[in-house]
């Protein structure tokens, strides 16, 4: 192993540019600090696929979770999904190979796809923040959302992701190696003046604006329940509000969890703007951006273990399955021979599966 050489490869010196550097020609497996990335990715992305799956079949198959929130919701784990299965592959295998190898092409196509997905995914977050706001403040307009002001704001959000992501194909921005030159995105370190406006600007308008629609929106929602308790000292709270009060600290802890994983990314991303990159501790170089690709995997798990009709949904849906499809065992085998035995006469029925 050639520590010293891993690390200048890793945020070193600059590197040659173009294919000679994406497509590893110094190839290599990864340290360990990669290969426990790597590990750490294959356990996500079995637990994102299951958790977003699980999560999307539920609200599909129980109509009664179709809210126009929960639409929303949605539309955040599908982008969740689509990001564990687009994006974690070209994770874990350049952790394992120590560099990504994939190429000049693949490299601009990841940090695009993944762009689009990114913002979308944090713009969604700022309307359930905005959706709740509106509902608990009572706005009439609340009542006039419906299924098709929720897709079409949707297919809004993810049509502002393209917005932002196409650019840096065209000439404003650039997509390259990220400081651990082991995936790609956003080129954060090219001091272009083309390119730094095109970063103030990403950063400005995603990061921090949507960061300011959360924050308010939110801010809102606790001063009208602190209110609302306030004024109703002796009288208890209706199962409306105290569901939409429910579902807004969902939404808030899905929207922490996200800040709380981007937030590194960011203010690495900054830093690297403005300073020399092999300054940079390849630890943060490594974690700060595969800690935020981990966002994905959080809102599921915050979501599922939050919402009491989603949990109970999923976990009727799940004791029924197996209900209907026991495990093979001595106990179901011998039921099994037992009910076959005393119903040898009438035909058999076939298994019905209600999802």
């Amino acid at each position: 192993m050639h520590h010293e050489n891993e690390t200048d490869g890793l945020i070193g010196e600059e590197s040659p540019s173009g294919d000679d550097r994406l497509l590893g020609n110094q190839s290599h497996y990864g340290d360990d600090r990669q290969i426990v990335i790597g590990v750490v990715f294959v356990v996500l992305m079995i637990l994102g696929l299951l958790l977003n799956s699980a999560v999307l079949f539920t609200f599909k198959s129980t109509p009664r979770l179709r809210t126009h929130t929960n639409m929303f919701i949605m539309g955040c784990v599908g982008g969740d999904l689509s990001m564990v299965i687009i994006g974690f592959p070209f994770i874990i295998i350049p952790c394992f190979r120590g560099l990504w190898d994939f190429g000049e092409v693949m490299c601009a196509s990841y940090g695009f796809m993944m762009s689009v997905l990114a913002v979308a995914n944090m713009t969604i977050l700022a309307v359930i923040a905005v959706d709740r706001f509106i509902v608990i403040m009572n706005f009439r307009i609340a009542k006039k959302i419906t299924r098709f002001h929720c897709v079409l704001i949707l297919v809004l959000c993810y049509v502002y992701g393209l917005c932002w992501a196409t650019p840096p194909l065209l000439g404003w921005g650039n997509f390259d190696l990220e400081p651990n030159r082991l995936t790609c995105g956003p080129d954060w370190r090219n001091g272009d003046s083309s390119v730094r406006s095109y970063n103030y600007a990403l950063f400005t308008m995603i990061f921090c604006v949507s960061g300011t629609v959360i924050f308010v929106s939110y801010a809102g929602i606790f001063l009208q329940v602190r209110k609302h308790r306030i004024n109703s000292v002796s009288v208890p709270l209706t199962a409306t509000r105290l569901l939409e009060i429910h579902v807004a600290s969902s939404a808030f802890l899905m929207i922490m969890g996200f800040f709380a994983a981007w937030s590194p990314y960011a203010v690495l991303s900054l830093w690297t703007m403005f300073n020399d990159v092999s300054k940079l501790s390849p630890t943060v170089a490594i974690f700060a951006p595969m800690f935020a690709k981990s966002a994905c995997v959080w809102n599921p798990l915050i979501y599922a273990f939050k919402n009491n009709e989603l949990r109970n949904a999923l976990f009727n849906k799940v004791s029924r399955s197996f209900r209907q499809n026991p495990l093979p065992g001595p106990e179901n085998g011998s039921r099994e021979r037992k009910r076959n035995g005393n119903t040898q006469s009438r035909p058999a029925r076939p298994i019905e599966i209600n999802v």
